[in-house]
C-alpha cells in the first residue's frame, strides 16, 4: 500500500526558537510539566516531537509538554518527526491519539479536542478510530465541549470523567442541584445520586404525562393519596362485582390518585353512596400515611441504586476472564452455600447477555449471569421489607446470601448506596441477633 506524502515523515534536530505552538491543542494547564523539566535536564528529550514543516519555520502537531520542557532547561535544539505537510484534521487527530494515552490529560481538554475534530468535519466514527475511544463517548464530549469552560471554573481543579461532565451540564439549568453535583464530582457517591436523579426526573414526567391523559379523558385529580369522605373504588362493588373505572367514570364523584413514586393510578368516588361500599372504609392515620410515604421513597431509591447496580455487573460481566478466580468464589460461596438460588431460566441468561452485545458469551460468563440473576432477585425480593423491617423468620438462612453479595459486589469496586447500605446493617443486625440466641439457648453440658 503506497503511503500518501503527508504520511512520510524525516527525523531531524530543529530550532527550538522556530517551532510554532499548535493553535488547536487542548491542553490548558501545566500538568506533568516541571517533572518532565526535570527528567529532559538529566536525560535529554528520549521521543521526538512531531512537527510539520511552514516555511522557514515548524508548526507542533504534537509533543507540547516535551516542547515547554526543552525551553526550560535551554535547548537550542529539539529532536523532531518532520512532515511535509499535513493537513488541520490530520495535525488535531495526531494530537489528540497522542495525548487521549495520557492519564494526565483531562477529560475537559479531551471534550475540547474532540470538538475540534468534529468542527474540522472529522465524523464521529473517525475521531473514535484516531483516539481509541468509544463512539458514545465522543457524543458526550459534544455534549460537555461548549460548557468546557465553566464547567472548569466550577469544578476547581477537581477532575472529572467525561460521564461526569457530561452529567453536570444535563443538570446545569438546576441551580441548586448542579451545585450539589459539582461538590460530589470525583466522588463514589457520585453515581447513585445522579441515578436517583434522574429516576426522579423521569419519574415526574411519566407522573405529569398520566395526569394529563387522565384530565384529557375527563377524570378529575386528587393531590391527596387519601380523599377525607371518599372510598376507594377498589373496595366498591355492582351485583357483586368489582366496580372498574370505566364502569365508574360517569359518576361525579369519580377521581384519581397519581403516585409520584411510580405514577399508578388509584381511583377513588367522593359520592360512595351512588353505588354503595362493600365494607367500612379504613382511614389511616397520619402516622400510617407517613409510614406509607417512607416506604414509597424506600422503594424508589431502591430502583435508582439499581441502575447504578445493573451498570457494575455489566463491567464485570465483561471483566470475566480477569476476574475469574473472584467470580468462581462468589458463585461457589455466595449462590450454594449462602442459600441465594441461582436464576431458573436461561432464557434469561441469552437476554441478558445479548442487551450486553455479547453474541457469543463464553461457559463463565454464561454461569455469573445465572448466578447474577438469582442473588439481584434475592436483593429486591428483601428490599421490600425495609423500612419497616425484617419479619421474624427472617435470619442467617435468608440474609446470610444477601450480605455476602454485597460484599461481593463491594470487593469488585461498587459503591452501595445509602438505601442499600441500610439494608445490609438491617441484615447484619437480624443476622447477629439469631446467633446471640442461638448461643444462649445452647446447653453448655453439650
Amino acid at each position: 500500500m503506497t503511503k500518501k506524502k503527508e504520511d512520510i515523515a524525516g527525523f531531524d534536530l530543529i530550532p527550538v526558537d522556530k517551532i510554532d505552538p499548535n493553535p488547536d491543542q487542548p491542553r490548558t494547564g501545566n500538568i506533568g510539566i516541571p517533572t518532565l523539566t526535570r527528567s529532559v535536564k538529566e536525560l535529554g528529550v528520549m521521543v521526538p516531537i512531531v512537527t510539520v514543516k511552514n516555511g522557514d519555520r515548524y508548526q507542533l502537531v504534537a509533543g507540547h509538554r516535551r516542547l515547554q520542557a526543552a525551553k526550560n532547561n535551554s535547548h537550542e535544539t529539539i529532536p523532531s518527526l518532520v512532515f511535509d505537510t499535513l493537513d488541520r484534521a490530520g495535525q488535531v487527530s495526531r494530537l489528540m491519539a497522542e495525548n487521549t494515552v495520557r492519564e494526565d490529560f483531562t477529560a475537559l481538554e479531551e471534550c475540547r479536542g474532540f470538538q475540534t475534530m468534529l468542527d474540522l468535519g472529522i465524523d464521529v466514527k473517525a475521531v473514535a478510530t484516531f483516539t481509541g475511544r468509544d463512539q458514545a463517548l465522543i457524543e458526550l464530549a459534544r455534549i460537555v465541549a461548549p460548557a468546557a469552560d465553566k464547567l472548569y471554573e466550577d469544578l476547581k481543579g477537581q477532575q472529572v470523567t467525561i460521564e461526569e461532565a457530561a452529567a453536570l451540564v444535563e443538570f446545569q439549568d438546576d441551580k441548586k442541584t448542579y451545585k450539589k453535583l459539582v461538590g460530589m464530582a470525583g466522588s463514589d457517591s457520585f453515581k447513585h445520586f445522579l441515578s436517583q436523579l434522574r429516576f426522579s426526573r423521569d419519574m415526574k414526567i411519566n407522573v405529569q404525562e398520566t395526569i394529563d391523559e387522565l384530565t384529557a379523558a375527563g377524570v378529575k385529580i386528587s393531590k391527596e393519596s387519601y380523599i377525607t369522605g371518599a372510598k376507594r373504588l377498589s373496595f366498591m362493588e355492582v351485583d357483586d362485582k368489582p366496580m372498574t373505572p370505566e364502569e365508574h367514570a360517569s359518576c361525579p364523584g369519580h377521581i384519581a390518585y397519581v403516585s409520584p413514586y411510580d405514577a399508578s393510578v388509584e381511583y377513588w368516588c367522593t359520592t360512595p353512596e351512588v353505588h354503595g361500599c362493600v365494607e367500612k372504609e379504613y382511614k389511616p392515620t397520619p402516622e400510617q400515611i407517613a409510614e406509607n410515604k417512607a416506604r414509597e421513597e424506600h422503594k424508589a431509591a431502591f430502583k435508582a441504586a439499581e441502575v447504578v447496580r445493573v451498570e457494575h455487573l455489566k463491567e464485570l460481566i465483561g471483566k470475566t476472564e480477569k476476574l475469574e478466580g473472584t467470580i468462581l468464589d462468589f458463585i461457589a460461596s455466595v449462590v450454594w452455600q449462602d442459600g441465594i438460588e441461582p436464576a431458573e431460566s436461561y432464557g434469561q441468561i441469552d437476554e441478558s447477555l445479548a442487551s450486553l452485545g455479547i453474541s457469543a458469551p463464553n461457559s463463565l460468563q454464561k454461569l455469573f449471569v445465572l448466578a447474577i440473576l438469582g442473588a439481584d432477585a434475592y436483593v429486591d425480593g428483601n428490599a421490600s421489607y425495609l423500612p419497616d423491617g425484617f419479619p421474624s423468620w427472617k435470619g442467617q438462612d435468608e440474609l446470610g446470601g444477601l450480605v455476602s453479595y454485597y460484599m461481593f459486589l463491594i470487593d469488585t469496586g461498587y459503591t452501595v448506596a445509602d438505601c442499600e447500605q441500610r439494608l445490609i446493617a438491617a441484615a447484619q443486625e437480624r443476622i447477629a441477633e439469631e446467633a446471640a440466641i442461638a448461643e444462649s439457648d445452647e446447653d453448655p453440658r453439650d
